[in-house]
């Protein structure tokens, strides 16, 4: 990792045993919704999901910022002990 870059989180996680599909399902639900739009604004980086071969591959991927609400700052992850 560069030292000089921000610290993220790179968080990724497959779920197994759900039905295989051919092709990507044209209703997407609450989760999906959740993951490919909304956490993306919320959280500040780059979000996917990928439907392979009866399974579910999510990646997520956030800089690692505490939002000080007091102050209106922000605050590396780790700088104040939190």
């Amino acid at each position: 990792m560069d030292d000089s870059a921000d610290p993220i989180l790179d968080l990724r996680w497959r779920e197994r045993g759900i039905p295989a599909v051919p092709v990507r399902p044209a209703l997407e639900g609450f989760g999906r919704e959740l993951i490919e739009e909304a956490l993306p604004r919320q959280l500040g980086g780059p979000t996917s999901t990928q439907l392979i071969n009866g399974s579910i591959c999510c990646r997520i991927t956030m800089p690692l910022v505490i939002h000080d609400d007091d102050s209106g700052s922000n605050i590396l992850a780790g700088e104040d002990g939190r």
